[in-house]
């Protein structure tokens, strides 16, 4: 009767690890595939404060072309609250866009965020095939979909629809694969 204490012992031992969920990672080098939408966007815990007077930290990933740009690296990156000139400034260091592009507005909805940059967006976007604005594109949006969880973006330039000579960009754009 000794062996019964040991066996309801393991039995519980192996019925508790079995209900721990492995993680689940989420790999920077992966090529992305699907060209609509996914149902759901890779996410990052957000952070709290230990002191609950402090503001939340926010975890969203930043997106930029691979080494060969067929698909996108992501860069988890954390800030008190996201901010649309913020953004453009991280996406600038990581060259994906250029120096002397502006952010002239930017406006919020429940599920979608408009943004209207100066004319050195389309500027930069034109000089580039129809893989390179992809991956522009795709860094873009993508980033600002992740930073404020939002379903899609709306891209003009100076206040008028984007045109690059592949695609008039007269929509907003969900998530990129």
């Amino acid at each position: 009767m000794k062996i019964m204490p040991f066996i309801l012992a393991a039995s519980l031992f192996f019925s508790a690890c079995a209900a721990t969920p492995a993680p689940t990672q989420l790999r920077a080098d992966t090529p992305w595939e699907q060209t609509q939408a996914p149902t759901s966007l890779p996410t990052v815990p957000t952070e709290t404060a230990a002191d609950p007077t402090q503001a939340q930290l926010s975890t969203f990933f930043l997106y930029s072309p691979d080494e060969n740009a067929d698909g996108f690296l992501t860069t988890p990156i954390t800030v008190q609250q996201p901010d649309a000139r913020q953004i453009l400034t991280l996406l600038m260091d990581a060259n994906v866009l250029n120096r002397d592009i502006q952010l002239n507005t930017a406006e919020i909805s429940e599920d979608q965020i408009n943004l209207d940059f100066s004319i050195a967006f389309r500027d930069q976007l034109v000089t580039y095939g129809t893989a390179g604005e992809r991956m522009m594109m795709g860094s873009v949006v993508n980033t600002y979909i992740s930073a404020f969880r939002v379903q899609s973006v709306y891209i003009t330039v100076e206040g008028e629809v984007l045109e690059s000579g592949h695609v008039i960009y007269d929509f907003p754009m969900g998530f990129i694969d």
